[in-house]
């Protein structure tokens, strides 16, 4: 059984970010993610952790999220690799109306989202790793002892507000820090 994992953000690190995506249609996978995650598949567990506050926005609704999650799921399916799960924060502290609008611990940069797919997997966090694209993606990380990798797949440069343990441009490059 793996007891090793690569957390990843989606927006900006396995799909394009283009905005609130809100439909399955939407979705634009980064080619260079497959042949990487064909290979860590092998020794590590894949899980996706990402706030989706579209949702508290009222951009789109829990089942359009579901339905967003199941098309990732098959997407990468068909180039043989399978995600052990995806894990959301559907929340905001200062958006949005009734049971979405929180101040919640599942929300990144918090790592209640992250613990809790450890905790359901039974995950050696020091093992690890998270793959994100924004300051609190490395946050939560840090938070529980994850090695973090931040990728910066835009011409901006990365704030590094929170340094992360390893920063990249391209998501092969995943595979010189992580040797498989």
């Amino acid at each position: 059984m793996l007891k090793r994992a690569i957390f990843l953000d989606r927006d900006g690190v396995i799909v394009e970010d283009t905005g609130y995506i809100s439909s399955p249609g939407e979705l634009v996978l980064f080619p260079d993610v497959i042949p990487v995650l064909k290979k860590l598949q092998r020794v590590f567990r894949l899980l996706v952790v990402t706030n989706q506050s579209g949702v508290a926005r009222g951009y789109f609704t829990e089942e359009d999220l579901f339905a967003i999650n199941e098309r990732i799921i098959l997407m990468l399916a068909d180039y043989g690799v399978g995600l052990d799960a995806i894990y959301y924060c559907p929340h905001h502290p200062e958006v949005g109306t009734d049971e979405y609008r929180i101040e919640c611990e599942c929300r990144k940069p918090k790592p209640g989202l992250l613990r809790l797919a450890a905790e359901e997997f039974n995950i050696e966090l020091d093992k690890s790793f998270l793959i994100g694209d924004k300051d609190i993606d490395i946050q939560a990380g840090r938070a529980i002892g994850l090695k973090t990798i931040r990728i910066n797949r835009s011409d901006r440069e990365p704030t590094n507000e929170t340094a992360a343990d390893f920063i990249i441009n391209t998501f092969s490059e995943v595979s010189d820090i992580i040797r498989i």
